[in-house]
């Protein structure tokens, strides 16, 4: 068998197995659909509501929020999931299936929660990310 017969009935197989779909990163629960400006006058959510996603990095669970007052549901998913991929993408992956993050409200952060904040302005959502994932690392090593 050639090689290119040989992908192609690989690709075949993980077609008919579902293995070759995009794999799921995040889960949304909710989603709000308000600027901050109009949570703070119309909503009954306390001023420190948010998304929470709890996502393992390096093998320890990271609770990481995500402000209304910061960003809103739209924000807080594309952020959430440029982390995950970039922890995907910076640690190996084993030899179990990738962890998905679940996305839903919490009417304030958990304690010890990491806050995730926008992008400053000249930042990619990326790099952004990038960013937040070295200095999760950081902290963690400060505090052992």
């Amino acid at each position: 068998m050639s090689i290119k017969s040989l992908r192609s009935e690989l690709q075949r197989l993980a077609q008919k197995i579902g293995a070759a779909d995009e794999s799921v990163l995040l889960i949304v629960l909710a989603v709000i659909r308000a600027s901050s400006a109009e949570l703070k006058q119309e909503s009954d959510f306390p001023k420190a509501a948010g998304h929470q996603v709890d996502y393992r990095i390096l093998g320890e669970n990271v609770c990481l929020f995500f402000p209304f007052a910061e960003m809103d549901s739209d924000q807080g998913e594309e952020l959430a999931k440029a982390i995950i991929l970039h922890t995907r993408q910076v640690e190996r992956p084993s030899r179990f299936s990738a962890q998905v993050g679940i996305l839903d409200i919490r009417c304030e952060p958990p304690e010890n929660a990491w806050v995730v904040t926008l992008p400053p302005e000249g930042v990619t959502v990326e790099q952004h990310a990038a960013e937040q994932y070295r200095q999760i690392i950081e902290a963690r090593n400060e505090a052992a």
